[in-house]
């Protein structure tokens, strides 16, 4: 990006893509200049004025958060999401005065590995998985204690259970009808464990 930009009009330029890529508007004068170090607000309008001059943003009068930029932006799918506010004990509180961390999207999808299955009826309820559910689900050998899906092939039908002891010789899964199985670990085709859930209230 560059239109004959000096270096503090670039800084400028990409603080404000950068707020509105994170938060949707861009920032005010009293918020660059923080930024930036600028100290007086007319230091900062004199670079506002000049990205405008050079066709890179759009100004609207008498509004404080009125900056846009030109050229439209690129969104990527966010791969976070700001936890701001907890449930305990039933009660819900916004808690917008300390900075919590954000909670990692991206690890839920595994860096592309994991798989999702889509949930088509009630069966699982016992598991408190419901119908429309999709269960996010990483291929691996199963260990003792998790919830896993597991087959004796790709092509066969894949069961969902806890696995209760996992030797080299035995798989012991108790399934979701409450039988429990053995397997013998070079049986099993497929495997992966139930990492995540996902669920629309939509």
């Amino acid at each position: 990006m560059s239109r004959s930009l000096t270096h503090q009009q670039q800084a400028v330029y990409d603080y404000i893509r950068q707020q509105i890529l994170t938060r949707g508007y861009g920032p005010t004068v009293r918020e660059i200049g923080g930024h930036m170090n600028i100290k007086s607000p007319n230091g900062v309008m004199c670079h506002l004025r000049a990205l405008e001059r050079k066709g890179m943003i759009t100004r609207a009068a008498n509004k404080s958060r009125a900056i846009e930029l030109t050229e439209p932006l690129e969104r990527s799918p966010p791969s976070s999401l700001p936890i701001r506010g907890i449930f305990q004990n039933g009660i819900g509180r916004l808690d917008l005065s300390e900075l919590r961390a954000d909670w990692d999207v991206a690890s839920l999808l595994g860096g592309g590995q994991n798989l999702a299955f889509q949930v088509m009826d009630d069966s699982l309820s016992e598991l408190s998985i419901r119908r429309e559910d999709l269960l996010v689900v990483r291929p691996q050998a199963v260990q003792a204690g998790q919830l896993v899906l597991l087959g004796i092939d790709s092509s066969s039908p894949l069961h969902v259970g806890r696995v209760l002891l996992c030797t080299e010789q035995q798989v012991q899964v108790q399934h979701t009808n409450r039988v429990l199985h053995d397997y013998h670990p070079a049986n099993i085709g497929w495997s992966g464990q139930i990492v995540g859930l996902v669920r629309s209230f939509t």
